[in-house]
C-alpha cells in the first residue's frame, strides 16, 4: 500500500473488513485514499485505492496460488463489504433527512419568505 502512495499506520491498521480511510503522498493532510484489509487464519487479502486517481482498486493477497475455499472466502468478503457500505449509506441518509427536518419551519416561515431568502 505504502508502494501505491499510502501512508497507512501499521500500528493502526484496521483489519475488520471495513473500509478505512487515510492520507496518501499526494495528499498527506486529507483522507482521500482507503484500504479494505481481511484476515483469516494466515491468510491476508486486502483492497486498496486513492479516490484522487479515479483507478480501480489494487487487490492484493499473501499467496501466489488461491484454492477454491479462499476464493471463495475472497468473494464472501467482498459481499459482506458491499452490504456494510451500503448501511452505512442508509444510515447517513436517514441521519441528513432527520437533520434537515428539524430546520423545516425555518423554511417556511414567514421571515424567509417575506425577504425571498430562499428564491
Amino acid at each position: 500500500m505504502q508502494n501505491y502512495g499510502l501512508l497507512v499506520d501499521y500500528n493502526k491498521l484496521n483489519t475488520t473488513g471495513k473500509i478505512a480511510r487515510c492520507p496518501t503522498k499526494s495528499k498527506p493532510y486529507k483522507k482521500n485514499g482507503w484500504y479494505v484489509v481481511y484476515t483469516q487464519d494466515n491468510f491476508i487479502n486486502a483492497a486498496f485505492g486513492d479516490y484522487q486517481r479515479n483507478e480501480s482498486p489494487i487487490k492484493w493477497h499473501n499467496k501466489q496460488q488461491l484454492n477454491i475455499t479462499e476464493k471463495n472466502q475472497i468473494q464472501a468478503n467482498a459481499a459482506l463489504t458491499q452490504k456494510h457500505i451500503q448501511t452505512e449509506k442508509h444510515q447517513k441518509a436517514l441521519y441528513y433527512a432527520n437533520k434537515y427536518a428539524q430546520f423545516e419551519h425555518c423554511i417556511n416561515h414567514n421571515y424567509t419568505t417575506n425577504k425571498k431568502l430562499l428564491d
